[in-house]
């Protein structure tokens, strides 16, 4: 006799996990509602063996990808999804067992990052990899096929981590019945598989490589590290280092917003602010070869001390809180007109 089984797991207390039969019938009723009824005392169920964790299913409430008509349809809420369409998404069948975590959460601040944040470190290390097979990727060129991807609206894009989960849920892809499927630009897609350890094999096809893939990880793990960066003293400088992070990548995004909706004036006066900062501070700060990129020197002057940490850190601050302030009805506006 067909039927569907969940597996549920208590990753979080010591009870053994348990399978629960659910009936064939129960195809199209909703995967969170037959959850719930097959455990009423669960408050959360996310769904780790199939996303890896993360707080869009555990807090969130949603799953990160659905496969809907043949297309990826992304942050999907779990009031919108059939337990046939989990099946589909994820090659399973009517035999296989569904396996759930119950209550299994933790810290609310992933969900707390914004998207172009998590987006541009992402670009920063994907383009050393890139880079060194010539395509020339740029921060910026990621942002712009981001911006250009998936669906105007924030709400349709995926996060850097359920993206990256995605592409090495399969050893094989084929870019191009992929870009049709996730409505995106098959020259991203071709350099974000080949950052996380792709290789291409001719015709569209894909496969993964382990060796490139712990490649890739050797540098998301030397990018982490470089937050930790004193600058030679011994001032702890993470504050001040997340802060031109920042900078850059709202930089950039108002770049991309300015481009979009023509709006010249607002992006020259950005740039007319960033100049201003890094004169003020030219001990500390430069700029790259695009005139938008801040840096800080590799080396901070005698006496660099908790004083001039916090003066260095304010003067930052105030320009990325400048950024926001046009950042967000740009973003307004352009959605109201999708």
């Amino acid at each position: 006799m067909k039927k569907i089984i969940l597996f549920l797991r208590y990753p979080l207390t010591n009870k053994v996990g348990e399978a629960v039969i659910v009936p064939v019938e129960s195809l199209q009723e909703n995967l969170w509602e037959v959850c719930k009824k097959a455990y009423p005392d669960g408050k959360y169920f996310s769904f780790d063996r199939y996303y890896g964790r993360t707080e869009l299913t555990s807090l969130g409430r949603m799953f990160p990808y659905i496969l809907r008509d043949d297309v990826y349809v992304w942050n999907v809420p779990y009031s919108d999804l059939s337990i046939q369409e989990f099946l589909d998404t994820h090659g399973l069948t009517e035999q296989d067992m569904i396996e759930v975590e119950v209550d299994n959460v933790g810290s609310a601040g992933e969900m707390l990052l914004r998207l172009y944040q998590e987006w541009v470190s992402f670009a920063e290390i994907a383009g050393l990899v890139v880079d060194q097979i010539g395509r020339g990727m740029t921060v910026y060129s990621v942002l712009k096929w981001l911006y250009c991807s998936f669906g105007k609206k924030k709400e349709s894009k995926p996060k850097v981590r359920e993206f990256y989960q995605f592409l090495v849920s399969r050893n094989r892809w084929n870019v191009k019945v992929l870009a049709k499927r996730l409505s995106t630009d098959e020259t991203f897609l071709k350099a974000m598989l080949e950052a996380v350890g792709f290789e291409d094999r001719g015709g569209g096809d894909y496969t993964f490589s382990r060796e490139k893939n712990e490649k890739f990880g050797e540098l998301c793990s030397a990018y982490m590290n470089s937050w930790s960066n004193n600058h030679g003293g011994e001032i702890n400088c993470c504050g001040v280092n997340e802060e031109v992070f920042i900078i850059n990548r709202n930089m950039l995004y108002l770049r991309i917003l300015c481009s979009e909706i023509q709006a010249n004036r607002i992006w020259a006066e950005a740039k007319k602010k960033l100049q201003e900062l890094i004169c003020q501070n030219s001990e500390y700060l430069f700029v790259a070869g695009d005139e938008t990129t801040v840096c800080l020197k590799e080396q901070f002057p005698d006496g660099f001390g908790y004083e001039e940490e916090s003066w260095l850190w304010g003067a930052l601050h105030s320009l990325n809180t400048y950024l926001d302030g046009k950042i967000w009805p740009l973003e307004e506006l352009l959605e109201r007109e999708i």
